[in-house]
């Protein structure tokens, strides 16, 4: 049963026993009110009542929505404070040859205009007190230093940890993705296997290329070192200088050409830098699939939302990462990844470690490294505040989401017991009648 009383720009009205107000109503909202009374009264359907209680509670909907949004914003305020009060005292600079404190943030010596997220401060003192090399983590964020989106910049490590993706010696992130062969030529050989491990066993060992060669005994291929009495002596087959093979075992592979599984226009090859305009990227991070380059872990091209029919290694550079994903995504944005080599499946994928890829950072950095130091030098970095500063800062924040959250909360009150005299001077059954002697 539905009994409405419209008066003015106020109505009340009563719906199967309960009672429900809204005062200050549009004209919009009365005209649809009237029309859906009318409707309700030739077809009595449940969609019509629905529809009308949703006038009534469009306003206490939308107060306890944002209720609930200044609620949340008091809490992330809180943990803001606590967090930055707690590894403000907790964080001792034991390496000053490293990071310069000021007020309470720690800063990359000869960098101090922008502080070194916690994530990063807290794996560099892990490695140095365990005796470990620190130079990719600072290579790291020298680069990061260099992207213009500080919301990238400061959460991205702890996305890298985060995610056990690698970081290289030179800072570079290795990441994955899938891409689509548009070549009818095999991806890779066995020669060109044997060629690329070769080459990555013998500089793990700090050895040059140079003093090898491949041959092949019963279809089997072997390595022979140049000093060796074994290779002077060799009567078998020699295919050739390691070196050489290697460079024609690239050119190969550059010469077949690659696009993405979505739009199926974009050129891939390896050995190039993959780019898309910055502009054209979202950089909004609450948003998990947008417009970008993505590139992503492991998971991403295993169970993940990669499609493509070839496994491509990725390395990212910090300052052309574009969005950091908020959740526990396996993805993230960039509008440039440099594709540095082709992998068969995942198991290759899962053998991956800093020592195998370094071979391939090399090629990039190549491309992009020679003035990087000189850009920093020069950028002008944006300045942040000191610790102290925002602490106070958060603090304001808090209390400006508190008092916030008290004015709702006052409105909600006011919805619910509303001051209108038919409210306060007359009784829920004598509402009933009136509501009923009007309708009649």
């Amino acid at each position: 049963m539905i009994n409405v009383l419209i008066n003015g720009n106020s109505s009340t009205a009563l719906i199967d026993g309960k009672l429900y107000m809204k005062s200050e109503c549009t004209e919009d909202e009365i005209t649809k009110l009237q029309e859906l009374v009318f409707s309700y009264q030739k077809n009595q359907a449940e969609e019509t009542k629905q529809q009308i209680i949703s006038i009534f509670d469009f306003q206490l909907n939308k107060l306890t929505s944002e209720k609930q949004q200044v609620e949340e914003e008091v809490k992330l305020n809180k943990i803001v404070i606590e967090n930055d009060l707690k590894f403000s005292k907790s964080f001792k600079n034991e390496y000053p040859e490293i990071f310069i404190e000021i007020d309470g943030n720690f800063y990359l010596k000869g960098f101090e205009s922008v502080s070194l997220p916690e994530a990063i401060i807290e794996k560099i003192i892990l490695c140095k007190k365990n005796g470990e090399d620190i130079t990719a983590y600072i290579n790291f964020w020298k680069l990061c230093l260099l992207n213009p989106n500080p919301e990238a910049r400061k959460g991205l490590f702890k996305y890298v940890s985060k995610q056990n993706l690698i970081v290289t010696n030179k800072g570079y992130i290795v990441c994955y993705r899938r891409i689509v062969s548009k070549s009818s030529e095999a991806v890779r050989e066995d020669l060109d296997d044997y060629v690329t491990s070769e080459v990555l066993r013998i500089k793990r060992n700090k050895t040059s290329i140079n003093h090898f060669s491949i041959a092949e005994v019963d279809k089997k291929y072997i390595t022979l070192d140049h000093r060796t009495e074994k290779y002077k002596t060799f009567m078998g087959n020699i295919i050739g200088p390691i070196t050489e093979l290697y460079k024609n075992s690239n050119e190969r592979s550059k010469v077949l050409e690659f696009t993405d599984a979505h739009t199926k226009t974009m050129s891939i090859r390896l050995g190039e830098p993959i780019q898309m305009d910055r502009a054209l990227c979202n950089e909004d991070a609450g948003i998990e699939c947008s417009r970008g380059l993505h590139v992503g872990t492991p998971y991403y091209i295993g169970q993940g939302s990669s499609l493509g029919d070839t496994i491509i290694l990725a390395l990212v550079n910090p300052m052309h990462v574009v969005s950091v994903p908020y959740s526990d995504a396996h993805k993230m944005r960039v509008c440039e990844y440099y594709f540095s080599a082709i992998l068969k499946d995942m198991n290759e994928v899962n053998a991956m470690n800093s020592s195998k890829i370094a071979v391939f950072e090399e090629e990039y950095s190549d491309y992009e490294m020679e003035e990087l130091e000189s850009i920093l030098q020069s950028k002008e970095f944006e300045t942040e505040n000191h610790t102290s500063e925002k602490i106070e800062e958060s603090k304001s924040k808090l209390d400006s989401s508190k008092s916030k959250l008290d004015s709702i909360n006052t409105k909600i009150k006011e919805y619910r017991f509303s001051k209108d005299p038919i409210s306060n001077d007359l009784s829920l059954e004598e509402i009933k009648n009136i509501i009923k002697s009007r309708l009649s």
